[in-house]
């Protein structure tokens, strides 16, 4: 069917792409955030525990934000398309139940999106990035620490080390497949739900790593009171489930964090 084929593309893309994208901006980040580093006032190779160090910190923080959330810069950009791709997914569903216009299916869209943003905006980064960066510089200044050290902690934190992954990254890998499985859930069974849709179809395809909770269900239809009681039938705990998973949000969580899989309306 082209409707699930098509849905399943945007689940197994869209994500992907941002990832990918933000991934790629790790060199350039790294470069502003060092530069800045070097104006720092230092003796011998040391940081010097002064009231302009650590005031100059901000600078640094500053830059990040600027990098990642000027009006044209890559980020934006991408988040841009990441947010295009949850808004692509109900037209489909649009069209396949053949759904012209309604404001409620519309504001769910759009509070979906909104939540998706939300996830990767500058508040949300500003918690996952710069109070570590804050953190380390403050005590590197404190200690008149070595400059080569805090740039070497730039770049393992940034772009990453053998030992820990690049921590943008890290964060937007970790939450945009679980943040776009969601909100395409979240639209299509209250559209769904909205339309009278009782059967549903479990699909996707399956990887090495693929959950048992997955494997057991995917390619089968389920009635919709079946598929609300599939967190108790699992004793409300399988591999990669989500926290808090029950009746209310089991359409929309489905296998847990990660998942690629989608329920589809059986018309």
């Amino acid at each position: 069917m082209a409707y699930i084929d098509d849905r399943i593309r945007l689940i197994e893309t869209v994500p992907d792409n941002f990832i990918d994208t933000v991934d790629g901006l790790r060199e350039g980040l790294i470069r502003e955030l060092t530069r800045l580093i070097a104006g720092f006032d230092t003796i011998d190779g040391r940081l010097v525990s002064n009231t302009q160090n650590l005031a100059r910190i901000e600078q640094i923080i500053d830059a990040l934000g600027n990098y990642l959330f000027e009006p044209e810069s890559e980020y934006l950009q991408a988040l841009s398309n990441f947010i295009a791709g949850i808004g692509e997914s109900a037209i489909l569903t649009n069209e396949f139940l053949g759904i012209k216009s309604n404001p409620l299916y519309q504001q769910i869209l759009k509070q979906n999106q909104f939540n998706a943003i939300k996830l990767f905006d500058k508040t949300a980064i500003d918690v996952q990035l710069s109070n570590t960066i804050r953190s380390q510089i403050t005590a590197s200044i404190a200690e008149g620490g070595k400059v080569a050290d805090t740039i070497d902690f730039l770049r393992n934190f940034i772009g990453g080390s053998e030992v820990n992954k690049p921590a943008l990254t890290r964060y937007v890998k970790t939450q945009a497949l679980t943040a776009y499985g969601t909100a395409d859930a979240s639209y299509l069974v209250a559209v769904g739900l909205g339309e009278g849709i009782q059967r549903w179809l479990y699909a996707g395809g399956l990887v090495k790593d693929s959950r048992p909770f997955c494997e057991a269900r995917v390619g089968r239809e389920f009635t919709t009171a079946e598929v609300l009681k599939w967190p108790e039938e699992e004793g409300y705990q399988w591999d990669g489930m989500i926290a808090g998973t029950n009746a209310s949000n089991i359409f929309t969580v489905r296998g847990g964090w990660n998942c690629r899989h989608v329920l589809a309306p059986v018309t």
